[in-house]
């Protein structure tokens, strides 16, 4: 079973099956009823106030810079581990660029052989609202050494303009 790190409907199941292992370093009774009803009455605050998780999707997001030139910006998006282009979905949607996404493990592993897993494996998402009109044919991206660089052309720069504030005293 993959777990994630705020999956708060399996939790349950992954300490039950564990417990001896848990209660031997924490203590008895640590993961008891009272402790489940606070976690799940703290779920909706813990998923909404984490950046790293996607909860329409059940995916992490991703690290990204973004690079502004003259005549196009550039996305740079850390996603170690892709194996080919069908493991990463590269979609804009009005002035939205979307990626989506899954990093495999390569191998198979049984219960017994898991020490620890550390490496950030499983469904990833990232949204980036673009703040100019961009030319959505021209749009390309790469894959080099766990970036994947997205370039997108500026037709037009949306311009900022200062909106002055009256204050009165009615």
């Amino acid at each position: 079973m993959e777990f994630y790190p705020y999956d708060i409907k399996n939790l349950k199941e992954i300490l039950e099956k564990n417990k001896d292992f848990l209660e031997s370093f924490f203590g008895e009774n640590t993961f008891d009823e009272h402790f489940f009803n606070n976690i799940f009455k703290q779920s909706p605050k813990i998923l909404t106030s984490s950046e790293t998780i996607n909860q329409e999707t059940n995916a992490r997001t991703i690290p990204m810079d973004m690079i502004q030139r003259k005549h196009e910006v550039i996305l740079i998006f850390e996603i170690p581990g892709l194996n080919n282009a069908e493991d990463v979905d590269i979609k804009l949607l009005g002035s939205t660029l979307v990626i989506t996404g899954e990093i495999r493990r390569n191998y198979m592993l049984s219960d017994k052989e898991i020490i620890k897993f550390e490496r950030k494996v499983g469904r990833f998402s990232k949204k980036v609202a673009l703040p100019f009109i961009v030319d959505n044919k021209r749009i390309h991206a790469k894959y080099y050494k766990g970036l994947l660089e997205v370039r997108v052309p500026i037709i037009k720069p949306n311009n900022y303009e200062k909106i002055s504030v009256r204050f009165t005293d009615e």
